[in-house]
């Protein structure tokens, strides 16, 4: 079932008020519809400074093009972006699970004390 806009601007409105005294808010952006809308929404919504972080794992042939489309929409938005390449080991059981820890680490990197993660 679709949510209305106002009904996903409002769970947006409600988290971001829940969240406590912030200094900036960093948006994990991977290029699908569901973390391009939350940093729609929260650039809509938030009074903090926004940065958007996109991990760059190349595991996809379309990785180049989806790092792109994030920094666009960043740049419409009027929201930094920073675009961070990872390495994930290719010789692991589970590349997912070397992604997802190249992923969390890449946005350890860049939070500083009063960041809040913002993950879609």
């Amino acid at each position: 079932m679709a949510l209305p806009e106002d009904a996903l601007s409002g769970l947006v409105a409600r988290a971001l008020a829940t969240l406590p005294a912030r200094r900036r808010l960093v948006i994990g952006v991977s290029g699908g519809v569901d973390s391009l809308l939350l940093l729609a929404l929260a650039r809509e919504q938030a009074s903090l400074p926004l940065l958007a972080v996109h991990v760059r794992h190349d595991l996809q042939p379309q990785a180049a093009a989806w790092a792109a489309q994030v920094q666009a929409t960043c740049a419409a938005l009027e929201v930094p972006c920073t675009v961070l390449p990872v390495a994930v080991a290719r010789d692991v059981p589970s590349r997912e699970a070397a992604a997802r820890a190249a992923r969390h680490a890449a946005f350890a990197s860049v939070l500083q004390p009063g960041d809040a993660l913002l993950l879609a």
